[in-house]
């Protein structure tokens, strides 16, 4: 390589550096600019949607809830503890929420929820007042890192 770069005219040898350079500079923008432009052209599409997607989700429950505050405080009969531990169970699972702990005593249910998202767990709470007519006693909010909260929350069982 070395005879065959000594052989070259210095004019040959100043294109091939000239060419060398080109290529270098085609292939940093092939590889590296493109693909980084497009990742944040992609990017920046996804949050336009998902922004757009939070704004219907906000409008569907502010409609429902619009709809339930009217018929708040029509609850049906009173439920047992184990049905009304049932229903909790099973709407904090709808919602994504995890229940670490469930318990009763004397007519109320404590339950706790190690990580929950603080507004899913909101809309959670409205949804059992509304729903199951549940009443909140007790509740207590405690930052569990990044964006998620503890939540200790003790009920009273609808209709009771």
């Amino acid at each position: 390589m070395k005879t065959w770069w000594s052989g070259l005219a210095p004019r040959e040898r100043y294109l091939m550096v000239c060419a060398a350079a080109l290529l270098a500079v085609v292939v940093l923008f092939q590889f590296l600019l493109l693909p980084l432009y497009s990742t944040r052209s992609d990017m920046q599409a996804d949050l336009e949607r998902a922004g757009r997607k939070l704004e219907r989700v906000e409008t569907a429950y502010f409609q429902l809830r619009a709809a339930g505050v009217s018929q708040a405080g029509v609850t049906g009969p009173a439920m047992n503890v184990d049905r009304f531990k049932a229903e909790l169970t099973q709407s904090a699972r709808e919602k994504g929420l995890g229940i670490s702990r469930l318990q009763d005593s004397g007519g109320r249910v404590g339950l706790t929820i190690d990580r929950g998202d603080p507004r899913l767990v909101f809309f959670w709470l409205e949804d059992l007042e509304t729903r199951l007519g549940a009443k909140i006693s007790r509740l207590s909010l405690e930052q569990a890192g990044g964006d998620f909260v503890r939540v200790t929350v003790e009920f009273e069982a609808g209709g009771s």
